[in-house]
């Protein structure tokens, strides 16, 4: 039987077996070639070479984060095991000014006390400011407002129509101003239950002919009478608290005086 190694003497094809293997060329790993000449590699610069390779690959999948200007993340961020989004929503938009020396700090805290959002920095006094966009508002959904010290404020008026029903909204304003133009009957709308409040009635009664006002019958009015028509050309201011905002029978109004229109 002819073989190989008959025909190439001194040849070894198994190179499982094979103790002195030699390559013709340069070896090439996945494109990138490794080149020897004329020195054998001990088992040691195997190993030291096997480290280099891995190191360079992991600089190649870690690229250096902290000279990176403009670094971007491929999935979610997470912090502990708690994420920040998944990449596709705004979050959170930083802007820096140039000459800053105050600044935000976000504050956890133990257990029975609620976390922190304080202002900090240089300055003595820092003011803290929520500024909403356009017409937006500052929402606290009915929480509560716990504790504070009010200085230059200001309320929202509304001026709904007079209909035959005028509703007197206080989710549109506390301060309500409205023309009678016809005989109305007046309720309350969107006043919280359990809870206590006031508004203010600013009424016009226009030229022309005199209307009046059907007022809730469970309403308590200073005197112990409500005002029931309202001279042409005049205006009228009228308070209206409460203890109990689903008892009706716990709102208080008082008749506060007349102004001519003319």
């Amino acid at each position: 039987m002819t073989t190989l190694s008959s025909i190439i003497p001194g040849a070894v094809f198994d190179v499982l077996n094979d103790t002195t293997p030699q390559l013709g060329g340069d070896l090439d790993l996945n494109s990138y070639s490794l080149t020897v000449s004329g020195t054998d590699i001990s088992p040691t610069e195997v190993s030291y070479l096997n480290g280099v390779t891995s190191n360079i690959q992991t600089q190649i999948d870690t690229p250096n984060i902290v000279n990176d200007t403009t670094p971007k993340l491929g999935g979610m961020l997470d912090v502990n095991g708690q994420s920040i989004g998944d990449g596709t929503l705004e979050l959170l938009k930083f802007s820096e000014t140039g000459s800053a020396v105050n600044e935000i700090t976000i504050k956890n805290v133990a257990t029975g006390n609620g976390p922190e959002i304080q202002a900090t920095g240089t300055d003595t006094n820092i003011d803290l400011e929520l500024i909403p966009k356009g017409t937006g508002t500052v929402n606290l959904l009915d929480a509560v407002l716990q504790r504070p010290v009010i200085k230059d404020y200001s309320e929202t008026p509304q001026s709904p129509s007079s209909t035959s029903t005028t509703v007197l909204d206080v989710e549109d304003g506390n301060v309500i101003s409205f023309t009678l133009t016809e005989a109305t009957s007046a309720s309350t709308s969107n006043i919280l239950a359990d809870k206590a409040g006031s508004l203010t009635m600013v009424i016009t009664a226009a030229a022309g002919s005199e209307y009046g006002i059907t007022w809730p019958a469970t309403w308590k009015w200073a005197g112990g009478a409500a005002p029931a028509t309202f001279a042409v050309s005049t205006e009228h201011i009228i308070n209206l608290m409460w203890t109990d905002g689903d008892d009706t029978a716990k709102f208080y109004a008082t008749y506060i005086n007349s102004y001519s229109t003319v």
